[in-house]
């Protein structure tokens, strides 16, 4: 099995979410896979700005909106965690209209 390449910056996420598990900082079960949301919110906010309606906006702007974005990420990994649903889940009480 080839041995899967881990970026640096994500390495680096993986070891501040388990550094604030391990001083209870974030709880096990709030830790588990917690790297992949945080991934996904830092990268649609990279896209925003690279691409997106905020690549034009000053830069004082969009940094006062990546410390936001980062803070909103560490509130939402820090809570309790919400009833999750897990996949697959059984969609047969939905009707897709088509």
């Amino acid at each position: 099995m080839a041995e899967l390449y881990v970026p640096p910056p994500f390495a680096l996420l993986t070891q501040a979410l388990d550094q604030m598990a391990a001083t209870g900082l974030l709880s096990a079960s709030a830790r588990q896979e917690a790297e992949w949301p945080c991934w996904a919110a830092v990268h649609g906010f990279a896209h925003l700005v690279s691409d997106g309606p905020l690549r034009s906006a000053p830069d004082v702007h969009r940094r006062r909106l990546a410390e936001a974005t980062v803070d909103a990420i560490i509130d939402g990994v820090c809570a309790a965690p919400p009833a999750r649903l897990r996949w697959p889940t059984p969609l047969a009480h939905v009707r897709i209209e088509r």
